[in-house]
């Protein structure tokens, strides 16, 4: 393959209730519930490209739909291995036009228990073998080459069943199932990050379930205040999760369950703290976001906000979320009574979704409301169909210049983001660009610079620049692409213009020829 010297500047890079279940600006600006307008290219010398979006499902990593896999760990290894596997290398399905609660898309959600390691489930109270981490070490590995990303949680709930038992009142509540020893919980947090560490490429985010039922968060004596402090064990569960992840080198979403809990670590506990405060994102603090198994369930979110104040914990949440992966299991309350928002405010949800910046639905979870969203009409087609292309990041070519002077060629590009949400923070994309000629073969060159996320709901368009020298390309006609994409080449960002090169994993921007 020919090799081609460039002289790269990017510039202008930027426009960027209780514990139970039931960069310090301001947030993005006022969301749009239709994709933007596409603005007209001023340059005369633009490339006589579409760019429009062509409205079409795009499959870009960290969003999307979702399925999860139950993935059984015991003092011997995972007892599941194989199947667990196998459902990883399981080549991703694709949309065919009818909701299917089985489809096989991009993200899995790996739930480990760990349950066998709590004395109150008749296991042993002991470390993680090197059997387990080794048997998790290499799920994790399975993913290499299969273009498929990972949610990874752990919990101690058998099966993650939500077991339960009769308390001294005859009642059937949830059971304690975490180890009695809560320093053991925090040994487990360690060796949890040791074992993640290789594989960070391959994982979307970790959700800081741990404990509580399903792992989420409720429910459980370790759901209750520690020594006066609100949520006490939690915070500290997030903060041993922090000080491991930095320690190891681990740089990923760290997602919790309420906004309650970030209100604890934060030390912003009163009332009406959250209503005014500007959270600070430095430092540790900017891995934090938000996992909600209770979507759009009621006003509350099933008990995920404070009722009668939706608005202001969404907006408190949306300084997290707009650099981390936000969504969960899109829901109906257990009250029949109560209809949830989905249904009753569908506009108005989907506002909420550019501002809590949505990326991802289980799509093995309530499927009647699927079916429901996808007999529904919004937008100019099913509200299931819309979901599904502006979850996460959506960009959209709108302006591409390229001029060819002697020895050299200028390009500029445009971009702007049609999606609910931002590309998480710690995809580092690189700029590749691909030189294909009308015979022979591409000539690529990594450019060594970061794409840079266009904010989701501006009208603002990112921009980026190149002076490329052409010294030794031969002379004929070029198709020039770019591809967005990890350094290795993995990962590929499909932009929703109707300009997608499958085989190259790029982006069509222009036409060029050499004399």
């Amino acid at each position: 393959m020919k090799k081609l010297l460039l002289l790269i500047s990017l510039t202008s890079i930027f426009a960027l209730n209780s514990c139970n279940k039931d960069k310090n600006d301001e947030p993005s600006p006022a969301p749009i519930p239709t994709p933007t307008p596409t603005p007209t290219p001023s340059d005369p010398n633009a490339q006589p490209l579409d760019y429009t979006d062509a409205n079409q499902i795009i499959y870009n990593p960290d969003m999307g739909f979702f399925s999860s896999k139950l993935v059984t760990v015991t003092p011997d290894g995972v007892t599941n291995k194989e199947s667990v596997i196998k459902k990883i290398t399981k080549p991703a399905g694709r949309f065919s036009g009818t909701y299917n609660k089985d489809d096989n898309f991009d993200i899995l959600l790996l739930k480990f228990d760990i349950s066998a390691f709590s004395e109150r489930n008749g296991g042993e109270e002991i470390k993680l073998t090197d059997k387990a981490l080794d048997d998790i070490s290499s799920i994790l590995a399975s993913f290499q080459g299969t273009g498929k990303t990972a949610f990874v949680q752990f919990a101690y709930d058998p099966d993650y069943d939500g077991k339960k038992t009769t308390n001294s009142k005859g009642e059937q509540v949830y059971a304690d199932v975490e180890p009695k020893d809560f320093n053991l919980v925090l040994d487990h947090i360690s060796q949890i990050i040791h074992a993640v560490k290789p594989y960070q490429q391959y994982i979307t985010a970790i959700r800081c379930g741990l404990v509580g039922p399903y792992g989420e968060m409720h429910s459980t004596i370790y759901a209750g205040d520690k020594d006066g402090k609100e949520c006490g064990y939690i915070t500290e569960i997030m903060e041993r999760y922090v000080d491991a992840m930095q320690q190891e080198g681990v740089d990923i979403p760290l997602l919790v369950r309420q906004p309650r809990f970030m209100y604890s670590y934060l030390d912003l506990t009163g009332k009406t703290d959250y209503k005014t405060a500007t959270p600070d994102l430095t430092g540790k603090n900017h891995i934090f976001g938000f996992f909600n198994d209770g979507y759009l369930g009621s006003d509350s979110d099933l008990g995920t906000f404070r009722k009668k104040d939706r608005d202001g914990e969404i907006k408190f949440m949306s300084y997290f979320t707009r650099n981390t992966p936000y969504g969960g299991e899109i829901t109906r309350s257990s009250d029949k009574s109560e209809i949830p928002l989905w249904q009753s405010d569908l506009e108005g949800s989907v506002k909420e979704m550019f501002t809590i910046h949505l990326s991802f639905l289980n799509i093995g979870y309530k499927a009647e409301v699927f079916e429901a969203l996808s007999e529904t009409s919004y937008n100019g087609e099913t509200a299931f169909l819309y979901l599904f292309k502006h979850m996460g990041y959506r960009y959209l070519l709108t302006n591409s210049v390229i001029n060819v002077n002697g020895s050299d060629a200028e390009i500029k590009l445009e971009y702007i983001n049609n999606g609910f949400a931002n590309m998480p923070f710690h995809r580092k994309k690189e700029m590749f660009i691909i030189f294909q000629p009308e015979s022979g073969d591409p000539i690529a060159t990594d450019t060594k610079q970061v794409f840079t996320n266009a904010p989701s709901g501006q009208e603002t368009a990112t921009a980026a620049s190149f002076k490329l020298s052409t010294e030794k390309l031969t002379a004929g006609k070029y198709t020039v692409y770019l591809k967005v994409s990890d350094t290795d080449g993995t990962y590929p960002v499909q932009f929703a213009n109707n300009l997608w090169n499958e085989e190259l994993k790029a982006n069509k921007i222009g036409e060029i020829e050499i004399f």
